[in-house]
């Protein structure tokens, strides 16, 4: 087409295709390098856990989880009889989905595979109260 339109509307596509096609390489690499190399437990294997169990739902880059990650390091420390699993989330995880997480960090307090309680995004308060009343009653 004379005037140029045409050129720019194809050139305008090609550029939209290779930014989807950047930001999906992108996400296919993240998700490469970031594969747990332990696979998740099953649920059945959880619901067949025994003593003080802590699932943390959470992803890699996710800002929040990173904020509570120093103080549930701690408070693991000072409960040693706690078992802690971090589970890396996302769409697809079956483990995830079977306790309701839609929200990252869910903080998820299981006794002889029962779940006690379920944290969603807490605050720092929510969770040393989890952690007191959790290991209180064991």
């Amino acid at each position: 087409m004379v005037g140029g339109r045409r050129p720019n509307a194809i050139k305008s596509a090609r550029l939209a295709l290779s930014r989807t096609s950047v930001v999906n390489l992108l996400f296919y690499f993240h998700m490469y390098m970031n594969k747990s190399q332990e696979a998740d437990p099953f649920r059945d294997d959880i619901d067949k856990t025994t003593g003080l169990l802590l699932l943390e739902f959470g992803a890699s880059w996710c800002p929040n989880c990173k904020a509570i990650a120093p103080l549930v390091a701690a408070l693991l420390d000072e409960h040693p009889d706690v078992r802690h699993i971090t589970i890396e989330d996302g769409p697809g995880k079956p483990l995830g989905r079977s306790f309701g997480v839609k929200i990252w960090p869910t903080l998820c307090f299981l006794r002889d595979g029962q779940v006690i309680e379920i944290l969603v995004r807490p605050t720092r308060n929510a969770i040393e109260e989890g952690f007191q009343s959790f290991t209180r009653q064991a």
